[in-house]
């Protein structure tokens, strides 16, 4: 960049000595001036910026009146990483040439890198001002007017943006998320409708007004919302299903999605997920007998289908029944082996059930279909630890750390199953001083990992407490399910 400058400066200094030979006439001041120019941009490409600065200042002095030597320094300034200087002679060049608009840019931008969101904002509202009436110039104002806390206005800029550009997607998300923030549900519901009316036959922009609807608490506003999509395309399942819960309220909705003849099988899935979510050992009898009624119905409606014996194995695993899950998990598998989440509860099964041969081998199979997934390496290795086999475990926690180097969580995981290892070679004092060091980090990461700590505490002749460790993991991972009892088993 700067040798095409210098090219330019040179260009326009053989211009002049050609305009003076025929008669045009120069200043000493003027010349000094040139040659000093010059040489501090010959210094500048040659790198040497100290020098450059120091005759960049010759400039400077030389004719303050000049708001092309202190753009320049601004420039060099911002070259060399001097940001506060550089937006100093920066502001000087505004004032020297007011009306030269890449001067402001250039300043608007330096503020913008200080994160000073006011200064910039006033400066790209100057640029509307007295410039030109850029799209650009507009979304940088209301960004900047809303990042330094002034919603109101960011949004009145927008309207003015809209009145010029017309409604465009972006431009009505950006308004509809500030009218949300300011709580006025009803204008961002309008935001909304201005994409359904110009886009009438667009089914996502209907959803997106519906779940705004059902957002702000306007059930029957939602639910003609979604009779719309049906009139567009009367195969939309999420329309339909959203319809059924609407019309549903307070009634047992998983036995009337399931009975709809309107759904699809995975339609059917989605709808049982939130259920089996939170479903746990500890769930309502009556709940888990309507869920397990439901999934029965999956089973003799879909005989054949890998996606319902996953979602049975779901079920079973988290009520606890493992060795139940085990066998609708492999029966999954019989009919689709490429979900990484079902080899991943399969496991996970066969150690709760203390199968630790079942893991192991059907853990190498699990790799030969993803041998680049930390989490099989993970069960793999406790497998072997829970058997006893420390020696065995340590090559797969050496090959999953080198493949989860870049996922502080996995790696987590897999410290905790080194110290495991340490303890079960004898190393109990390095197991203990290693667990303690670890002990935070756990709690914010991974719960299986903090799981394996608890476990160890129990094991440990320490002052720690297995069951305090045990309703931490209980109170911060409310979802996740903990089997003390599999944690406490005989090595």
């Amino acid at each position: 960049m700067y040798r095409y400058v210098l090219f330019i400066l040179f260009y326009s200094l053989a211009i002049q000595v050609s305009l003076a030979q025929v008669g045009q006439r120069y200043s000493e001041n003027e010349m000094k001036f040139q040659e000093a120019f010059l040489k501090a941009k010959s210094l500048m490409l040659n790198n040497d910026y100290d020098k450059a600065e120091v005759e960049l200042k010759k400039v400077y002095d030389l004719d303050r009146t000049q708001s092309a030597t202190a753009f320049e320094l601004a420039k060099f300034y911002e070259l060399k990483g001097d940001l506060e200087k550089s937006i100093e002679f920066s502001k000087k060049a505004t004032t020297l040439d007011p009306n030269n608009k890449w001067h402001w840019i250039f300043l608007a931008n330096r503020h913008e890198e200080n994160y000073n969101h006011k200064a910039a904002a006033d400066i790209y509202g100057k640029l509307i001002a007295n410039f030109e009436e850029n799209q650009l110039y507009f979304e940088k104002l209301a960004f900047h007017q809303l990042s330094s806390g002034n919603a109101k206005a960011s949004l009145a800029t927008l309207n003015l943006l809209e009145q010029k550009i017309g409604i465009e997607e972006q431009l009505i998300k950006r308004k509809y998320e500030i009218l949300i923030s300011l709580d006025q549900k009803t204008e961002a519901s309008s935001e909304l409708k201005k994409l359904v009316e110009q886009n009438p036959e667009e089914i996502r922009y209907y959803h997106n007004l519906a779940a705004h609807y059902k957002q702000i608490g306007e059930n029957e506003l939602a639910k003609n919302t979604y009779e719309k999509i049906l009139l567009i395309d009367d195969t939309d399942s999420k329309a339909k299903l959203n319809l059924i819960k609407e019309n549903k309220q307070g009634e047992d909705q998983i036995n009337t999605i399931l009975s709809s003849k309107n759904l699809t099988e995975e339609d059917k899935i989605k709808t049982l997920i939130p259920y089996l979510t939170n479903l746990s050992a500890q769930t309502d009898s009556l709940q888990k007998q309507k869920l397990l009624l439901a999934i029965r119905e999956l089973q003799s409606e879909y005989p054949n289908s890998a996606a319902v014996q996953a979602v049975s194995g779901d079920y079973f695993y988290q009520i606890g029944d493992f060795a139940t899950a085990i066998t609708h998990y492999e029966n999954t598998l019989k009919k689709k082996k490429s979900v990484y989440a079902v080899w991943y509860q399969l496991l996970d099964c066969y150690i709760l059930t203390s199968k630790y041969d079942q893991a192991t081998s059907r853990g190498e199979e699990a790799l030969d279909v993803f041998p680049n997934q930390a989490g099989i390496y993970y069960l793999i290795a406790k497998a072997q630890l829970k058997d006893g086999k420390s020696a065995e475990a340590v090559d797969y926690i050496m090959e999953g750390k080198i493949i989860a180097t870049n996922d502080s969580a996995a790696a987590l995981d897999f410290s905790t199953l080194e110290i495991y290892s340490l303890y079960l070679d004898g190393e109990k004092s390095k197991a203990q001083a290693a667990i303690d060091s670890i002990e935070d980090k756990a709690y914010a990461k991974n719960p299986q990992a903090l799981e394996t700590v608890c476990y160890l505490y129990d094991q440990f002749d320490t002052d720690r407490d297995a069951d305090s460790c045990y309703k931490k993991l209980s109170d911060m991972h409310s979802n996740y399910i903990i089997r003390k009892q599999s944690a406490h088993d005989n090595q």
